[in-house]
């Protein structure tokens, strides 16, 4: 049988120190969540910036695809994108391959700060066609028809199929 020290004891609750060790661990967890918020915002800004950046790159392959003359020249260009791409930078050099009209470009998006910016690199290659001359007899894909062309049938026409029978 029970003591009546030990019924006593269970009808009042908790101690102190219980209530000072729940309050500790639970404080240890909510310190815990907020770090782990912390760090899914931060790697969803990061996530956020290297698809910006991806976009950016892509507009300007675009405008150099547009605009297949720039090609030519080849070499080194810089600076600063504006409006949605307010804080990127780029830093585009244009090579040729080995093939004729084939350009190798690459693409360097930077952000951040400019002593150590965090960037990101693409690579594509584009031909300029501004040059070349579409000349069907240099051309084997295209097709030329070599005939001649009548307006009337080859059987001698008529409104019944050509057939001159009664």
């Amino acid at each position: 049988m029970p003591s009546p020290r030990n019924k006593k004891r269970a009808k009042q609750g908790f101690t102190l120190i219980e209530m000072i060790v729940a309050t500790f661990l639970l404080s240890v967890g909510v310190i815990g969540a907020m770090g782990a918020f912390s760090v899914a915002t931060g790697a969803s800004n990061t996530a956020s910036k290297f698809h910006q950046a991806a976009l950016l790159a892509q507009t300007r392959f675009s405008e150099l695809e547009m605009h297949p003359e720039t090609l030519g020249g080849g070499g080194d260009t810089q600076g600063e994108f504006s409006d949605e791409g307010q804080g990127f930078r780029f830093v585009q050099h244009i090579e040729s391959s080995d093939l004729p009209n084939l350009f190798q470009v690459t693409m360097t998006i930077q952000w951040g700060d400019t002593e150590k910016p965090i960037e990101r690199v693409f690579v594509t290659y584009l031909r300029n066609d501004a040059n070349t001359q579409s000349d069907s007899s240099t051309d084997p894909n295209l097709k030329t028809n070599t005939g001649t062309s009548s307006t009337q049938p080859p059987n001698g026409g008529g409104s019944n199929g050509g057939s001159t029978g009664p």
